[in-house]
């Protein structure tokens, strides 16, 4: 799911021609679009927005896949119960600041 200011980007061209499967989802509400996930037998959903602009956020709310995770676009925990993990770094996730 991309903000659609990036539908014509470079950045889309090269993800949809170099993925094995690439749907669309960003013109369908969040329910559709989490239906469409699960009718795709998805079985890990990557966040690649956080809370950012442009985020579907929503959809992931739904849970439509097992696992969930947070990645990339926001450096940080989502705080949500609906993010199973976060793909992150010492840098951006020092080990001594975890509780």
């Amino acid at each position: 799911v991309q903000p659609k200011r990036l539908h014509g980007s470079v950045y889309r061209r090269k993800i949809s021609t170099e993925v094995e499967h690439f749907v669309d989802l960003c013109r369908m509400s969040a329910p559709d679009a989490a239906a469409a996930v699960r009718r795709l037998g998805v079985h890990v959903l990557f966040n690649l927005n956080g809370y950012t602009k442009g985020a579907f956020t929503e959809m992931f709310a739904l849970r439509p896949a097992p696992v969930q995770v947070s990645y990339m676009g926001f450096c940080g925990t989502m705080g949500a119960p609906f993010i199973d993990y976060i793909v992150t770094d010492p840098v951006t996730s020092p080990l001594e600041l975890s509780s």
